[in-house]
């Protein structure tokens, strides 16, 4: 069989947390047939033109597209005062993503199935040349943020979602989604049919699989997975994590800032001048998983997520987790997991609890998340649905 998967021409350098997902699927996929990563763009003569696009760094599916991780450390000033100095380094450049041509006639490739990857890869009104054509949709955030917030490009964004989940409805044979939350959403916003909705199970970033999960000494510390960013609680983060500060050992972040500069500044201005630090703007994913094992507890406290791959990985390398229990993230928050309430207050006094305890057994923790977010059950679930169209029960 051979199989499609149609993204932007900024896949390999943009949407992280896309990136890792999908070149999941990918990687599944491949174990039992072709699969081509596909881009799309205008020619000088304005028609378009279709590149494969294949990946041949490892670097690219198992690292994050990160070619070293960047370490800053001290106390908060300290670690800002580094993050400014690197700013002005030039980033460790990756291999270039090699590109073959394939012309406008996609048809003549002869696909099986066609994936698109996400609904802003949308340029098209016709449907794709593929025997099935399927659509991933990764969340309705955008549309449901653009009424009420002001965000990055909230308009343009949510518009590039309207059209895809558009062209899913009328062109797509079955619409993936990555959790159950977003397919319900796209039923009740999108008037897309339930029984072309495939929820899949959730799983982790590619960069797990067949890893040996780091097993360093855990202490009293508390981890941030990418916190600068308005739409994952930032602005109430500096408050919970001085709240903990007692039971805190270090704080771990890692993440680049999706936000203005200013926000980064008044982040690091608001934390206990005596908390210590560790950041990693740019982290591989070994090294994620090792700050994740080293770590008692993940604040994460988002509003909105598709999914929230973070809170997979922590509860994998046995962090227990807290946040918010409101769909995606309650569906997947596991034992010794805190749901944050109203009261901040409250919320500090049960991280600082869990910083503090020493008797959690994590190894249990991280054994019931391997066994929740199995590949194996990906596998299957694709499986059955690409094989024969059917959604897995």
């Amino acid at each position: 069989m051979k199989f499609g998967i149609v993204v932007g021409q900024d896949f390999f350098s943009n949407h992280v947390g896309v990136r890792n997902y999908v070149l999941g699927l990918g990687t599944v996929l491949s174990e039992t047939m072709r699969v081509d990563y596909l881009a799309r763009q205008p020619n000088h003569l304005g028609a378009a033109q279709w590149y494969q696009m294949q990946p041949i760094s490892r670097r690219y599916v198992l690292d994050n597209s990160v070619a070293e991780s960047v370490r800053l450390e001290g106390d908060p000033l300290e670690v800002l005062n580094a993050y400014r100095s690197h700013q002005q380094t030039p980033p460790t450049a990756l291999p270039t993503i090699p590109r073959l041509a394939i012309g406008t006639d996609l048809a003549s490739e002869d696909y099986d199935v066609l994936l698109i990857s996400s609904p802003w890869c949308v340029e098209f009104q016709e449907r794709l040349p593929g025997r099935k054509i399927f659509g991933l949709a990764h969340d309705t955030i955008p549309n449901t943020i653009g009424f009420t917030t002001w965000d990055i490009r909230p308009f343009s964004f949510a518009a590039e979602h309207v059209r895809g989940f558009r062209y899913y409805r009328e062109h797509a044979d079955k619409i993936f989604t990555i959790s159950q939350d977003t397919a319900r959403s796209l039923e009740t916003q999108f008037a897309i049919p339930a029984d072309r909705l495939c929820a899949l199970p959730p799983s982790l970033p590619t960069g797990y699989m067949g890893m040996d999960i780091p097993k360093p000494e855990r202490g009293p510390n508390l981890i941030l997975a990418g916190p600068f960013d308005p739409r994952k609680g930032m602005a109430s983060i500096p408050d919970l994590v001085n709240a903990a500060s007692k039971s805190l050992g270090k704080l771990l972040i890692y993440g680049t800032p999706r936000c203005d500069p200013a926000m980064v500044d008044q982040f690091f201005g608001r934390l206990d001048p005596k908390i210590h630090v560790v950041w990693y703007p740019h982290a591989t994913t070994e090294t994620v998983a090792t700050l994740y094992a080293q770590s008692r507890l993940l604040l994460f406290p988002s509003h909105r997520e598709g999914l929230g791959l973070p809170i997979l990985e922590a509860q994998v390398c046995g962090a227990r987790v807290a946040a918010y229990p409101i769909p995606p993230m309650v569906d997947n928050m596991l034992t010794g997991s805190i749901p944050l309430g109203e009261s901040a207050s409250e919320n500090g006094k049960r991280i600082a609890e869990a910083l503090a305890d020493t008797r959690f057994d994590h190894e249990a923790l991280a054994r019931e998340a391997a066994a929740r977010f199995s590949f194996d059950n990906l596998r299957e679930a694709l499986r059955s649905t690409v094989m024969t169209g059917e959604s897995p029960a």
